[in-house]
């Protein structure tokens, strides 16, 4: 609180999660006041702080990578040790979690989908120049490839990578034995496989098409156990590890739920827009939905009215452009694109963001581990050379990298002579580490000290402006 004779106007500037200022502005003349020669005026306020409820904006990677050019997808393990992704600089990478350094990679066409094993021991990527490859964890020679007769859109792969599915722009589902690059069938849709799907026993496959259907298949067979057609194309298919539910977003600005044992909807729910994206739960009591009406969708699989949607961004029809959701069911994640690029973590009871993050641009593809606590993100970036790509590893639980808080707790005496002595105190913390340095800064004489708490004489004459800064 500052006592000030007369009457003032009032400006408060709080700065970024840095540190924390206040500018106090010049008296008023609106009253008299008291002659008072060579007056200081020194303000401080606390940094504000995050309201309850609020989205943790200062969510920080635990590393990212810079590829040649856009990443057009990511997977994880289920453990969350090993991160796979394919960018349009014609590269497969792999990582492992504790490194922003590749384990290696691995040259080829643009590369639009990759997939990875639970146990992270093999990895399946789709390139648009018409192939799809398998790779062991080990090696980036690839285990084999396969030539399809167009780009291909989408790869899918069994928990244990025993079993390998592919959509591509020739029209065919691909299924394929880990064991050999010789399809065990393929299957041709009317138009561009967009989007396809695998239980975790690799018993059962789905697949979108831009012919306006969805599609179900056994292992077994290339013949559908059923299909289902809509009056727009299929942009994403998901199917729950269990096989029995399959989940579908369409460009018609719906999703859909179907059982495995009929193509009849459980039920469908009408987005703003076009949906981009859709997720299930292992068991598929819930699925998850992005689409370009700037909403993150969550429901039960017992009702189309959602449990929750969340809005990014209200003005705008930005797109939420890939959700996923964890093996417990518990956390979902989400990528977004437009004037909001963000990732997100949610909690499956609540709307509201346990965090986010800003990333350089549109955030195209996340993934998260069985527990929810890493989750990968990818998408592109721009810099003054054009466009490149960005890999992202975060940890749920952790903020490194973030920033401390600093708060200034009092500057006593405010106002001040320019000969009396002005003592500051201030306070730093750090959610995931210690704080170890601290500066404080006046905008007329600089620097004044780097100690939590000090005291000083020798002011200038004048209005300042007080910031205090904190290093973790």
């Amino acid at each position: 609180r500052l006592t000030i004779i007369g009457y003032f106007s009032r400006n408060y500037d709080v700065s970024a999660r840095t540190g924390a200022e206040k500018t106090l502005n010049p008296p008023g003349t609106t009253a008299p006041m008291r002659p008072r020669p060579f007056l200081l005026l020194l303000a401080g306020i606390a940094l504000a702080l995050m309201a309850a409820g609020e989205a943790d904006a200062g969510k920080e990677p635990e590393w990212n990578y810079t590829t040649g050019d856009l990443v057009r997808s990511v997977a994880i393990s289920a453990d969350g040790e090993y991160i796979a992704a394919g960018s349009l600089d014609e590269k497969v990478y792999l990582f492992d979690k504790d490194s922003s350094t590749p384990l290696w990679n691995y040259t080829t066409g643009g590369v639009t989908s990759v997939a990875i094993s639970a146990d992270g021991e093999y990895i399946a990527a789709g390139s648009n120049n018409w192939k799809v490859y398998l790779f062991d964890k080990d090696s980036s020679t690839p285990l084999w490839s396969y030539e399809t007769g167009s780009g291909v859109y989408s790869v899918a792969i069994s928990a244990n990578g025993e079993y390998i599915v592919a959509g591509s722009g020739d029209r065919d589902v691909y299924l394929f034995d880990k064991d050999s690059n010789t399809p065990l069938w393929n299957y041709t849709t009317g138009n561009d496989v967009y989007s396809v799907a695998i239980s975790a026993d690799g018993k059962y496959i789905a697949a979108g098409s831009s012919n306006d259907k969805v599609y179900l298949f056994d292992k077994d067979s290339s013949t559908p156990l059923w299909s289902y057609e809509t009056g727009s194309g299929v942009y994403s298919v998901a199917i729950s590890a269990n096989g029995e539910y399959i989940a579908a977003g369409y460009y018609d600005n719906k999703v859909y739920l179907f059982h495995k044992d009929s193509s009849t909807p459980l039920w469908n729910y009408t987005t703003g827009n076009p949906v981009n994206s859709v997720a299930t739960s292992p068991d598929g009591e819930y699925i998850v939905a992005g689409a370009s009406d700037s909403k993150v969708y969550l429901f039960d699989k017992d009702s189309s009215t959602p449990l929750w949607n969340y809005t990014f961004n209200e003005n705008s029809g930005d797109g939420a452009y890939s959700v996923a959701i964890s093996a417990d069911g518990e956390y979902i994640t989400a990528g977004t694109g437009g004037w909001v690029n963000e990732v997100y973590l949610f909690h499956r009871d609540s709307s509201t963001p346990l965090w986010s993050y800003t990333a350089s641009h549109d955030v195209i593809s996340v993934a998260i581990s069985a527990d929810g606590k890493y989750i990968a993100a990818a998408g592109k970036y721009y810099n003054w050379d054009g466009h490149t790509g960005k890999v992202y590893l975060f940890d749920k639980d952790s903020s490194t990298g973030g920033s401390p808080v600093a708060t200034i707790d009092s500057i006593t005496p405010s106002p001040a002579r320019f000969d009396a002595e002005v003592t500051f105190s201030g306070t730093g913390s750090d959610s995931d580490g210690t704080v170890v340095a601290y500066e404080w800064t006046s905008d007329i004489d600089g620097f004044l000290s780097d100690e939590e708490d000090f005291s000083i004489t020798g002011f200038s004459v004048g209005n300042h402006t007080i910031t205090f800064r904190v290093q973790d």
